[in-house]
């Protein structure tokens, strides 16, 4: 079942290795026969969460565009009409405004953090553990033109 499901997402052989190779260090973690326990999982959480969102980041976007949260919907409210409500309210609460500063911790790939820059006219900072979010972070901020008022940085929020 695994590997028809990594066949059929990715076409080149050399990702469907990076794949395996990720998905089955991941399970490897909660394989009890072999090693896997809550404290391997503890001890190797960084690798562990980032073969997971290595994993998930594609799918998320599938399902949530780039901003991986929910908003509560109105009655005829579309779902990215509600995540931008969501976001456009949260700046205002905050009182966001050009010239402002403002740290987005576990920014993903960033989705929250342009909508509210070009709502806001704030500058948004990023902080991500995952090198493949913070790829498409940068990618995305340039294309939406906010790579001078938006960006991610590596870095494992328990450890600020």
């Amino acid at each position: 079942m695994q590997e028809q499901a990594v066949n059929r997402f990715y076409s080149d052989e050399r990702t469907r290795g990076r794949v395996r190779g990720a998905i089955n260090e991941y399970l490897g973690f909660f394989d009890e026969s072999n090693g896997g326990s809550v404290k391997a999982r503890q001890a190797g959480y960084t690798t562990m969460i980032n073969h997971y969102y290595d994993l998930v980041t594609d799918f998320y976007e599938h399902g949530w565009a780039k901003s991986f949260h929910f908003a509560p919907r109105f009655k005829g409210e579309s779902f990215a009409a509600s995540l931008a409500r969501s976001e456009h309210s949260f700046a205002l609460k905050l009182g966001l405004k050009p010239g402002m500063k403002v740290l987005d911790v576990g920014c993903g790939v960033g989705g929250p953090m342009r909508s509210i820059a070009r709502f806001s006219g704030a500058t948004i900072e990023g902080v991500n553990n995952n090198d493949y979010q913070l790829s498409k972070v940068q990618q995305y901020n340039e294309e939406a033109g906010l790579a001078s008022r938006c960006a991610g940085f590596k870095g494992d929020f328990m450890n600020l």
